[in-house]
């Protein structure tokens, strides 16, 4: 919705007297315009039928001309209505039947507002259609209506509206983009327009990934491409090369190790085997000597037995000694075969090591990694990728339209009121024939990409920018609520205060009891102010206002985050609700410092963007409970401080406007709060609980305008349930005494008093 957004009904039971009234106010004018005059005798005799329609759409634009003798002077009124008509038809091109006619009608008839799009001659239909909400046109009109070279920089920023409009989705984008140039072109002179509108566009056009290609880039990079591919072929013959060189290293070394294994299993064979002999030699000679000493031992004396067998021990003994000699020698040989083994090992590695050939061959090898790294970089400008960026650039216009058609049929908003977000990413150079999904571009070692998500339009409001004087903004701000007000629109006696106090970052805290219209008051000053809001409720915890690390390893976005980085108002309702240990974080968010910025868990530093505003809000003034509101907590003084506390209390004159048609309400919702005043006054309870809020008198009007309640249940549901008997008969009496002072009341206290004695005579009973 654009700075000045309200429907506007399409419907009136009076027409015939709107038109008779119109043509008697343009009698009575000193500056009489004759031929506007006949026009709407003629209208009104049905001789002309006007081509804008409905009826109450041409009615309201000949109000809005009439109303404005500044821009509309006489001889100029009826111009103005044919100039109306045509633009009609460029608007409406199915009439009533025209998509979101209602919306349109309201934007059709502020394009004819005092120094307006029209009044100004700033109305162009090719840039009116850029915009799927019109409402944003109105507003862009207002924001460029303070230059001095205003018709120089219209003219400009129209061509490059029209002509930049296709790169983006999203309406605000597209907006803030406009604004912006037209600041630039604003500042610069006339000579240096073209430059702006050129790099703005190129700048687009590469946040779409969209590059313009000479034939001198495109044969830089074919060239580029074959002296690549004939360094690839180069570089593979020399591979294969290398492949071919280890090849034969490995199987040399595995024929050498399969020799000197063969040597080492031979030579122990030979050891073992002339192992086992002598044992068999020794075996034999052993029984051979045995042998002898038994013939020996047959013959001689025992005397000659004994030495022989004295003998014959120190024989076995050295014989077993040599056996242990020659077992020794066998290991030891074998343990000198395995090491000569690990010797030639050794010779061969050593060798390989010292081939300085080798070595040189291995090195170009991993020299020749890092550049087919390279390479695969490179390949992204050949012949296919050349051709899919045209791909891409259809596949842009494409998206472009299904999005539009998608935002026209839904008509869907988020919760702050803004157009769901539509975002493109470009395809990535490995992923070019896909459909898009990042940025186009081949990032070098260590870049990082930036996708569209990163990017954030840091433009500030120029309602809230310190840059222009503070009574300029206010005074365009004012017109507009005055404007809303002849209307019918109500405003808090305190509005205005509120107002000045967001605009000069003084974060408010709006202190009243329930349903005086506290979040009604922060929906009309953001939408005075063309910010978005979103009421992140009381604080419980830190992460509402920081969110968390979740255990997947993402991140928890919370509210006030986005409030914080993408420039919309956080409003912290019922902030005496909250924990007071988690509201102190708010301390970091408060003081307002210029270029400020925050981490957040997620590891990004966040910059406070210049729109960001908050808005707190209470039933008591921060010092703890009081007799209604015995769950809150006292606020931690250093976040009082940073607050700047402002009253709002019920407003008789809103509910005054709520109930015009009905007074008698009126009347009685007046006696009834004072009736429930007195009785906290006697009672020392303060504020009497179950008092009659701003909301209440909007569902009674409801009740009353569709006829579904009538007044005895009324005053059973808004008046009577909940209260205690004795609480009642002190309204009923308090208000009985003042009741001649209300005589539009007289009815309805009445109907109250009758079902008050009724709960009496039960005994308290309903």
């Amino acid at each position: 919705m654009g700075l000045f957004g309200k429907k506007r009904s399409n419907t009136d039971s009076n027409q015939g007297r709107r038109l008779k009234n119109l043509i008697e106010e343009e009698t009575n004018r000193e500056d009489e315009d004759l031929t506007f005059l006949t026009y709407l005798y003629k209208v009104k005799d049905s001789e002309v039928e006007p081509y804008i329609r409905p009826m109450s759409l041409f009615l309201d634009v000949v109000e809005m001309i009439m109303s404005n003798p500044v821009d509309f002077k006489s001889g100029d009124r009826l111009a103005t209505v044919y100039r109306a008509e045509r633009i009609y038809k460029e608007i409406f091109i199915y009439d009533e039947e025209t998509p979101n006619a209602e919306e349109l009608q309201r934007v059709f008839v502020e394009l004819f507002d005092e120094g307006g799009a029209i009044a100004m001659d700033l109305y162009d239909s090719g840039l009116f259609r850029t915009f799927y909400d019109k409402s944003n046109y109105i507003y862009l009109v207002n924001a460029i209506s303070v230059y001095p070279n205003l018709r120089e920089v219209f003219t400009v920023l129209t061509n490059y509206g029209i002509s930049v409009r296709e790169y983006y989705i999203d309406d605000g984008e597209y907006l803030s983009n406009m604004i912006r140039v037209a600041k630039a072109l604003s500042d610069a002179a006339p000579m240096q327009y073209e430059s702006i509108t050129s790099t703005e566009l190129t700048k687009v056009q590469r946040m779409n990934g969209i590059y313009n290609l000479d034939a001198v880039d495109v044969a830089r990079a074919e060239k580029q491409l074959q002296e690549t591919r004939q360094i690839m072929d180069h570089s593979l013959d020399v591979i294969t090369q290398v492949d071919q060189r280890t090849k034969q290293l490995q199987e040399v070394m595995e024929e050498v190790s399969n020799t000197i294994r063969d040597i080492g299993r031979r030579e122990a064979e030979i050891m073992q085997n002339t192992a086992e002999t002598c044992k068999q030699d020794l075996a034999t000679e052993y029984k051979n000597e045995i042998k002898n000493q038994k013939k020996q031992i047959s013959l001689k004396s025992e005397q000659f037995v004994k030495q022989m067998f004295e003998d014959a021990s120190k024989e076995l003994e050295q014989l077993r000694t040599m056996a242990k000699t020659i077992s020794s020698s066998t290991s030891l040989e074998i343990t000198k075969m395995n090491q000569e083994a690990e010797n030639v090992l050794r010779r061969v590695q050593r060798m390989v090591n010292d081939d300085e050939e080798v070595r040189r061959i291995l090195k170009q090898a991993d020299e020749n990694q890092e550049f087919m790294r390279k390479v695969s970089q490179i390949e992204m400008f050949n012949d296919t990728n050349l051709a899919a960026i045209e791909q891409v650039v259809s596949n842009q216009a494409r998206i472009t339209a299904e999005a539009a058609e998608v935002q026209a049929a839904t008509g869907a908003q988020t919760a702050t009121g803004a157009q769901p977000t539509v975002i493109i990413k470009q395809p990535s150079a490995n992923a070019i024939a896909q459909e898009p999904t990042v940025v186009f571009a081949a990032p070098e070692r260590g870049e990082n990409v930036r996708t569209a998500d990163d990017i954030v339009d840091y433009s500030v409001n120029p309602l809230l920018d310190p840059e222009i004087p503070f009574k300029d903004r206010l005074a365009i701000v004012m017109k507009e609520k005055n404007r809303r007000m002849k209307k019918g629109e109500h405003f808090h006696e305190v509005f205005d205060d509120v107002l000045i106090a967001l605009m000069e970052d003084s974060n408010p805290y709006l202190i009243g009891p329930s349903g005086c219209g506290k979040t009604y008051m922060v929906r009309q000053l953001t939408e005075l102010l063309n910010l978005d809001f979103i009421d992140i409720g009381y604080i419980n915890e830190e992460y509402d206002i920081l969110g968390f690390q979740t255990a997947t390893g993402g991140y928890s976005t919370p509210n006030f985050y986005l409030c914080y980085k993408y420039g919309m108002v956080a409003f912290c309702d019922e902030l005496d609700n909250g924990n007071s240990r988690a509201t102190v974080k708010l301390n970091s968010f408060l003081s307002n410092v210029k270029n400020a910025s925050y981490n957040f868990p997620n590891g990004e530093n966040v910059k406070r963007h210049s729109n960001f505003r908050i808005i707190a809000a209470g039933n008591t003034s921060g010092n703890g409970a009081d007799s209604n509101y015995n769950t809150r907590e006292k606020i931690e003084e250093s976040v009082q401080q940073r607050f700047m506390p402002i009253y709002v209390n019920y407003d008789n004159e809103v509910e005054k406007a709520i109930l015009a048609d009905y007074p008698d309400w009126f009347s009685f919702i007046v006696l009834f709060r004072t009736a429930t005043t007195a009785w906290g006054e006697s009672s020392g309870m303060g504020e009497a609980s179950g008092i009659l809020t701003t909301r209440d008198a909007s569902h009674i009007k409801r009740y009353l305008d569709n006829d579904s309640f009538d007044t005895s249940q009324i005053v059973k549901y808004e008046f009577i349930q909940t209260k205690e008997l004795d609480y009642l008969l002190f309204l009923e009496n308090y208000m009985k005494d003042r009741i001649v002072e209300y005589p539009d009341a007289e009815a309805i206290f009445l109907n109250f008093a009758d079902q008050v004695e009724q709960i009496r005579e039960k005994g308290g009973r309903r």
